[in-house]
This record gives C-alpha cells, structure tokens and sequence, in this order.
C-alpha cells in the first residue's frame, strides 16, 4: 500500500492460498485490514471475515 506520493506504507507476503504470510509496516500510523477477494483482518475476532456486498 502507499500513500498518495507513491510512498511505500506497508506490504505483505501471501501463501499460494492468498493466506498472508509476513506483513511489512512501513510507519506506524497505517492499519491495512484487507486480504485477497472479498476478505478482511478483523483484529477484534483475531480471524479474517467475509465482506458482504449488497
């Protein structure tokens, strides 16, 4: 993910299953929460969810 100059924030490392693997924060102050089709991290459940699109 980067910022709008094109600045890197964070990246992550997925599985051949689109698991991540290793994630990268650049600083601090950014929170990236989704995952490969339709997923997020939610850090509250500790588990990834599924988003639902109306």
């Amino acid at each position: 993910m980067t910022d709008k100059g094109g600045n890197l924030l964070w990246f992550g490392i997925y599985t051949g299953w689109d698991r991540l693997k290793e994630e990268t924060k650049v600083t601090d102050t950014v929170y990236q929460p989704f995952r490969p089709q339709s997923q997020y991290c939610d850090r509250e459940m500790g588990a990834l969810r599924l988003l639902q699109v109306l």
